[in-house]
């Protein structure tokens, strides 16, 4: 009997480590179809983000990035040659990095600044221009340390900066709202 309980044991770990594998897998097989696009670097413009756990570019204009059901690169993005790795192939975190062509573009982008449960979805309508890098950073803003404990105690602004080589070129704030802790982005300047 215990020999048998042994067996289930065994093969329950083994299904969920195979499963865990193949989510590896999957991500390292991406990133090697990514590595083989041939580069088109030239005439266009690199555009990068970060959070404090991470981000993904979910839609530039009509394409979309990211599947929304898979939460893997999508097929069209790479053959276009939108994508680019950050990091190595054998990363577990590695992230990505659209190539645009230079233009007004919309991007839509999920940030994840506390937790990978934790989204925050962010639009952006822009004009690229060629030969710049731009970096789209998500942050808490620091609020004045003065006043009563609630003020305090109250979360700062969570912020969206985009950098042209890194230069600040726009901000956007969602301030803190006490009773419904939802708020939206609004351009501020800078």
């Amino acid at each position: 009997m215990r020999v048998a309980y042994f067996f289930v044991w065994f093969f329950t770990v083994m299904t969920i480590a195979g499963c865990q594998g193949a989510k590896t897998v999957s991500y390292a097989y991406d990133a090697y179809r990514v590595l083989q696009q041939p580069d088109t670097t030239s005439n266009t413009i690199y555009m990068s983000c970060s959070a404090g756990q991470g981000c993904d570019f979910v839609r530039v204009d009509d394409v979309n990035i990211i599947d929304a059901t898979t939460q893997r690169l999508t097929r069209q993005a790479i053959e276009r040659g939108m994508i680019r790795l950050e990091g190595t192939v054998f990363s577990k975190q590695h992230q990505y990095a659209v190539s645009l062509v230079p233009g007004t573009h919309e991007v839509a982008m999920h940030f994840y600044p506390v937790s990978s449960e934790r989204v925050e979805k962010f639009h952006l309508i822009h004009k690229f221009l060629a030969g710049h890098h731009y970096h789209v950073v998500m942050y808490r803003q620091k609020t004045a340390s003065n006043g009563s404990l609630l003020n305090v105690a109250m979360p700062g602004s969570l912020c969206v900066d985009l950098l042209q080589d890194d230069i600040a070129l726009r901000r956007f704030c969602r301030p803190f709202d006490v009773m419904t802790g939802l708020g939206e982005f609004v351009e501020q300047k800078i």
